[in-house]
């Protein structure tokens, strides 16, 4: 079930650092104190600690902390979390020695520092998210190809279908659930029940046919442009029940780097820039002009369907704005239906061709 969002909104803010006193710190939250005794060269007089301005509440969250010429990136995560990062730095691993630039878990992470936080330690990268450019998306397309490519040769990629294939049959059973009791359908926001009684249950395994392995949650705080040079893709956890078509990824990139960002007037053009640098590295089939459509508005819905089911399995109450986020997105695919058949159009003309 899903953890609270980073960011609020489709896109991250600007980031802000905000330097915390490490010993005011260290009393205010008992974590510290673990954190410092389990690694103490993060500790001393010339410590500096950051905390990047997010959705999270302390003492979780992402922190820097810099010392003399070291700079590490520090998570603070429910301990639950801190399990399944962990269990997905194994596919991340596995992409680097294919050569894509991902974040390597350093050693003795993740950490448990109190019974509900641990802590995952990386080293700092300083770069910056996406702008959103022609060059930017172009580097994006043909990343994606490359990670498409590597994840087909997965070595536990039957574990992650099979895992796939449970949650989707947990998210349509409780759509039906829905569908058939009222009450349950009348706890959720009135713009989310009006989309579930728009499809049945059985339209969510679209989303799997042609499916592989892919990284599933592509948004824009995952993708890192590091000083290096390197395009980094980052937090892999969503990967471990992500099977999916790969134009399930196309298509979410398409969404929050493009619709929500660029002028009706450019949205074909940017979007070809990142589909025809994907291509040249991974060439799919895309079956009909009207697959993005498709696949943007299953996607929206099954993340309605994440929250229902975190509400009725007794989690934190979803925030009402994570409603309103993907009904809005499901309502920008309606929005933009034509502009999205003209993207995925000459694409599927080159194949029929």
């Amino acid at each position: 079930m899903p953890d609270s969002p980073a960011f609020a909104g489709i896109r991250p803010p600007e980031l802000v650092w905000a330097t915390l006193n490490p010993s005011v710190l260290i009393k205010a939250h008992p974590a510290w104190r673990q954190f410092q005794n389990t690694f103490p060269q993060v500790s001393g007089s010339d410590l500096v600690i950051e905390r990047l301005q997010t959705a999270h509440n302390a003492p979780y969250g992402f922190y820097r902390l810099r010392r003399g010429t070291h700079d590490w990136f520090v998570k603070l995560v429910p301990t639950h979390g801190a399990r399944r990062q962990a269990q997905a730095q194994g596919v991340a691993d596995f992409l680097s020695e294919q050569g894509i630039a991902v974040p390597k878990l350093l050693d003795g992470f993740p950490c448990d520092l109190t019974d509900q936080v641990s802590a995952l330690g990386y080293d700092y990268y300083p770069g910056r998210f996406s702008d959103y450019s022609q060059s930017d998306l172009r580097r994006i397309g043909h990343t994606i190809g490359q990670v498409h490519r590597a994840l087909t040769c997965f070595p536990e990629s039957e574990v992650v279908k099979q895992a796939a294939i449970h949650r989707k049959t947990m998210l349509c059973e409780r759509w039906q659930r829905l569908l058939q009791c009222p009450d349950q359908m009348q706890s959720l926001p009135e713009a989310g029940q009006a989309i579930l009684r728009t499809h049945s249950p059985e339209w969510l395994w679209h989303l799997m046919e042609n499916g592989q392995m892919v990284h599933g949650d592509l948004n824009v705080g995952n993708l890192w442009f590091a000083d290096s040079g390197e395009l980094m893709v980052l937090d892999w956890e969503d990967s471990l029940t992500a099977w999916f078509d790969p134009l399930k990824d196309l298509a979410f990139v398409i969404e929050r780097f493009v619709l929500t960002v660029h002028d009706a007037s450019e949205l074909a053009h940017r979007s070809h820039d990142l589909l025809d640098a994907y291509f040249e590295i991974n060439p799919v089939t895309i079956q009909s002009d009207s697959r993005f459509v498709d696949l943007l508005q299953a996607l929206a819905t099954r993340s309605l369907l994440i929250l229902a089911e975190s509400q009725a399995s007794g989690n934190a109450k979803p925030a009402e704005s994570e409603w309103q986020k993907f009904c809005f997105l499901y309502k920008l695919t309606q929005q933009y239906e034509e502009p999205l058949k003209q993207i995925a159009a000459p694409f599927v003309a080159r194949q029929d061709g």
